[in-house]
């Protein structure tokens, strides 16, 4: 497994995190603390861009579930992106995550589906 790199970068509104690699055991804590660190207060929301992740576990997906817990404690959004039709989408149906955040195909579909009606990009 490869320890995925995240490049974070703040978007309009958002904060966008794209994962690339792996998410596992291995690296969720430090994937997790970046992502935190980086989430201003006056951020609406996260959109976590997994569609270039090959592979997700059990520990990548509790992640997830925290960033929206944590979030929705400071009343920011969250919405993942994923690529259609890929293990990692339906890894999110199949643990309920797409029941608990918007999952899209794309950051801008993401951001609409968060409420925001600005051109982020």
């Amino acid at each position: 497994m490869s320890a995925p790199r995240a490049e974070l970068r703040r978007r309009g509104a958002f904060v966008t995190a794209r994962l690339h690699g792996d998410l596992d055991i291995a690296n969720v804590e430090e994937v997790r603390l970046d992502i935190l660190g980086a989430m201003p207060g006056d951020a609406h929301g996260l959109i976590v861009d997994l569609s270039s992740v090959r592979y997700v576990d059990s520990a990548g997906v509790h992640m997830l579930f925290e960033l929206v817990r944590r979030l929705d404690a400071r009343r920011q959004k969250t919405a993942v992106v994923v690529a259609d039709g890929s293990p990692v989408a339906t890894l999110l149906k199949i643990t309920n995550v797409s029941e608990a955040v918007p999952v899209c195909t794309t950051v801008e579909a993401c951001a609409e589906a968060l409420g925001d009606d600005s051109k982020l990009y």
